[in-house]
């Protein structure tokens, strides 16, 4: 099972949520990561990088790469850290709508999603995926379901961004009872994650060359962030679920939850 995270500059939210899914879900799932506009073959930003140690995270053998249709089908689940990220790529795979959802939205799915007795946290996992496409309908839409960009931020900010993240991947892989489902307006969390579990293998790549038609921040440049809408390569402007292209299944009777 192949999991692959989504933001832009592919250095500061998406690595992160990349390295604490591994680190939480154990053997079994294979966990990834890639931008819409990637600074690419750069390392995870040195701001993230001290609180995904905090927590006794592996930051090291990471190099940003650019998001390409393959990438997205050879995933299972795609996780985006905005609604704009899952736009676009839906529009670059119309056919991965199904199985992309922002991080806060699936970490909403997992909350309403029974436990099953003695289940892993990959096996937890598996089975939120078969089930997400019928939960969709039922979790409501949140208009603050994107993960702020920390870029260019102060301490706060990037805690903040590092918070939800954090939230929301306790929620995905709790094997108990589910945590209360992150919002972005949430405050500042005590929360920690569990002591991490031995050393997972986590996706080691070399430097991918730029997508044809992109262009990538550089370091150094007068161009803003490379993690925000603002930096030379911002996200594809936004399509809402309910177009024809992305082609989301709702159901005319919301189907019940199998537990």
């Amino acid at each position: 099972m192949t999991v692959l995270t989504v933001c832009t500059g592919n250095i500061c939210r998406s690595p992160a949520a990349e390295r604490l899914l591994a680190a939480t879900l154990g053997p079994g799932v294979r966990v990834s990561s890639a931008g819409t506009g990637a600074v690419v073959g750069h390392g995870i930003q040195p701001d993230m990088a001290v609180l995904l140690k905090e927590v006794g995270i592996d930051t090291g053998w990471f190099s940003a790469r650019q998001l390409t249709e393959d990438l997205i089908r050879d995933s299972t689940l795609i996780l985006t850290m905005t609604r704009r990220h899952r736009s676009a790529v839906a529009r670059m795979v119309p056919d991965a709508v199904r199985r992309t959802y922002t991080l806060l939205e699936f970490a909403r799915i997992a909350a309403m999603t029974p436990h099953k007795p003695h289940e892993t946290a990959a096996g937890r996992l598996r089975h939120l995926v078969s089930i997400a496409p019928q939960a969709r309908p039922l979790v409501k839409a949140e208009e603050d379901d994107d993960v702020p960009d920390p870029y260019g931020g102060d301490a706060d900010l990037y805690a903040t961004s590092f918070d939800l993240i954090r939230q929301a991947v306790n929620t995905i892989a709790s094997t108990g009872e589910a945590a209360p489902p992150p919002t972005a307006s949430d405050s500042h969390s005590a929360r920690r994650l569990p002591p991490p579990r031995p050393p997972v293998a986590v996706d080691q790549r070399p430097t991918v060359p730029e997508a044809p038609g992109t262009t990538p921040w550089v370091p150094g440049t007068a161009s803003e962030a490379p993690d925000g809408p603002s930096g030379t390569a911002p996200d594809p402007a936004p399509v809402t679920d309910s177009d024809s292209s992305t082609n989301i299944w709702l159901p005319a009777t919301p189907p019940a939850l199998s537990s």
